[in-house]
């Protein structure tokens, strides 16, 4: 089956210098996809993935992603992620999936070969794009040697069912089956694709890569010793919702750590510097990803990162609410954003607020006192 599409494909692909199917005239781009869907289905299975039924497989990405496959691609694709509509399918977005594959989409976040693609009907997903030469190859050939020998090979030489990357296998295991040893050999050999559930889709519920994430963390931390560079850690942008989410996963995950961890006071350096970048910096200072952020959208972060900043400085017997005392203090709006949202529900958060705003109000007035003496 598809003997004829799959050598074709090897043939188009020698004449193309670089860039693979990205290179590829628009009509061969989705006819050699249409392919290698199908292809990929089975190579799958052949490695021993059982799709689940369709709800499932809804519930599944919902839960890792935040997505519901439901949606239409108008939605999906502002998530940089892709329902694949197959020939026969809905056919306006039929037509606006070739659109998406054209270059001149690559600046678009629906542009299809940077979209996550969810395959429904066989309910697979593909971390990259789906091409013939991932889920079939032909013995014998290689780039090295002549056309001719390179012509001659792909005309006559014998396809051979592979998957050759073993992480889309371990990657739809652990999504739809929740698979342990999928997930162990992830973290050994895809780390990439599970800390990229929480920095691009939010998903912050498993504990493991909570601190695969944190490890990143401090690892950029310990290097530069700024938090310019945690866009999207501890609150991102929720374009699906056009609201803010707060990664309180994480910030549970950091808070369990024991105290005599090695880490325990370079996390509240960093929560601490975070925090700082909302309170203490001017528009100018402040990095780009910050000032994307509504005013009301940074009172909420300030206010779920300076909670779970005391609790873990409380831990410790450590005193960490000096940037909250700051924000109290001097920003009037914001404590009228914390009484007109209920401190937000946080537990014992108001009776904290009060306590620091006085002690902070103390502090000032002394150095005030001081100044005039």
């Amino acid at each position: 089956m598809y003997d004829k599409q799959i050598r074709s494909y090897y043939m188009d692909l020698r004449k193309v210098s670089d860039g693979g199917i990205l290179s590829f005239p628009n009509k061969y781009q989705v006819e050699y996809t249409d392919v290698a869907v199908e292809l990929l289905n089975a190579a799958l299975r052949q490695r021993g993935f059982c799709p689940v039924d369709n709800e499932s497989a809804r519930k599944a990405v919902l839960k890792y992603f935040n997505i519901d496959v439901t949606q239409s691609n108008s939605a999906l694709g502002k998530l940089q992620f892709r329902k694949f509509i197959f020939k026969g399918g809905n056919y306006a977005e039929r037509m606006l999936q070739a659109k998406s594959m054209q270059c001149d989409f690559f600046d678009q976040p629906n542009y299809f070969w940077k979209c996550l693609i969810y395959i429904p009907k066989y309910n697979y997903l593909m971390s990259v794009s789906p091409v013939i030469e991932d889920a079939v190859r032909i013995k014998g050939v290689t780039d090295e040697g002549s056309d001719k020998l390179y012509k001659a090979k792909v005309r006559h030489g014998k396809l051979v069912l592979n998957l050759v990357d073993y992480n889309y296998f371990y990657e739809n295991e652990f999504i739809f089956h929740e698979n342990k040893i999928a997930f162990q050999w992830l973290k050994k050999h895809d780390v990439e694709f599970l800390t990229n559930l929480f920095y691009n889709y939010g998903y912050d519920k498993n504990e493991d890569i909570n601190r695969l994430v944190m490890n990143e963390m401090l690892s950029k931390y310990k290097e530069e010793k700024e938090v310019y560079m945690f866009e999207n850690t501890f609150a991102c942008k929720n374009t699906k919702h056009s609201s803010v989410g707060i990664r309180e996963g994480l910030l549970k995950t950091i808070l369990n750590q024991p105290v005599n961890d090695a880490h325990y006071f370079v996390w509240g350096n960093l929560l601490q510097s975070y925090l700082s970048q909302f309170v203490l910096m001017t528009e100018d200072e402040q990095p780009e990803w910050v000032s994307a952020f509504t005013k009301q959208e940074r009172f909420q972060i300030v206010a779920y990162i300076s909670y779970y900043l005391y609790q873990l400085g409380a831990k410790g017997r450590q005193d960490w609410t000096s940037v909250l005392g700051h924000e109290l203090y001097y920003e009037g709006a914001f404590r009228s954003y914390l009484e007109d949202n209920n401190y937000l529900n946080l537990p014992d958060y108001k009776k904290l607020c009060e306590r620091v705003y006085h002690e902070y109000e103390t502090m000032v007035k002394s150095g005030d006192n001081l100044e005039d003496e």
